[in-house]
């Protein structure tokens, strides 16, 4: 069951709303833009899925939200 709940506690990685929530976190916290996205896609694709249901459900849009992720640290590099 804990597996269950680990995934679940992470399942907006894997969400077509992850950016909306994302943002929500960052202006919560304060956090600065510059180097948010970076560190953000750092965590999110150190991450694994621990039940292969996550995987199957949720890994399709996590990878796109990887790729916009990257899209999004290289343009804060570049300014």
């Amino acid at each position: 069951l804990s597996k269950y709940l680990l995934d679940g506690d992470l399942s907006n990685l894997g969400r077509e709303d992850f950016f909306d929530k994302l943002e929500l976190v960052r202006l919560e916290r304060n956090i600065e833009r510059d180097g948010f996205y970076k560190s953000t896609l750092g965590f999110v694709t150190r991450h694994r899925w621990q039940t292969k249901v996550a995987e199957l459900l949720r890994g399709p849009t996590k990878a796109k939200n990887i790729a916009k992720l990257k899209q999004l640290a290289a343009q804060d590099e570049q300014g």
